[in-house]
This record gives structure tokens, sequence and C-alpha cells, in this order.
């Protein structure tokens, strides 16, 4: 609970922080964008796409734009976003999450 409530407080900041930084409604726009992108990543799981397929690249560097916008690219909070993700601790919903944050980091490893 104690790894959650991290994760929690400090994507919570970041957002805060980017909101403040930005004030364009950009952070929001990403938010309500990251539920679609990682159910088109699952998608291309499931589809049996290669992390090297230019369809899951351009996912993946999706993947980052939003956690970009989200964090202000705070690489300590890309860390804990990932750990809990990997632990299940993220968000209520967000079972066999850990697949698709291990996809999406075997695509952007793939970057070319």
């Amino acid at each position: 609970m104690e790894r959650k409530e991290e994760f929690l407080a400090a994507h919570l900041e970041a957002m805060r922080r980017q909101r403040e930084l930005t004030g364009d409604g950009s952070v929001d726009a990403a938010a309500r964008e990251w539920p679609h992108l990682v159910r088109q990543v699952q998608e291309a799981m499931e589809d049996g796409l290669s992390p090297r397929d230019p369809r899951v690249q351009q996912l993946a560097r999706r993947w980052g734009e939003l956690q970009r916008a989200l964090g202000g690219g705070e690489p300590g909070l890309a860390e804990v976003l990932a750990r809990a993700y990997r632990e299940g601790q993220a968000e209520e919903g967000t079972e066999g999450a850990q697949d698709v944050v291990e996809y999406i980091a075997r695509a952007m490893a793939a970057f070319d």
C-alpha cells in the first residue's frame, strides 16, 4: 500500500507542477488520452506485433510524449511509475499492466 501511495503522491505532484508550468490544459488532455493509448498497446500485444513494428514504435513514441506531458519529463516519476506497474501497485484497473509496460519498454529500446 505504501508504494501505491508513493506512486499516487509523486504522480499527482508532478501533474500539479506541470499544470502550473503549462497553464494550457495539455496535462488534462494527456491524462484523458492515456487510457486510449494503453488499450492500443494492449491490442498490439494481443495481435502479436513485434515491439520493432513501426505501428508499435509510433505507440511507444506517443507513450513517451504523454509521460513527459503528464510529469514534465521527471525521470524519477518515470521510475516510480514503472515500478508501480511492475509490482501491481499503480491504480485500480491496471491489472496486467506490467506486461504492457515491459512491452512498451522493449519498443522504446528498439528506437532507431
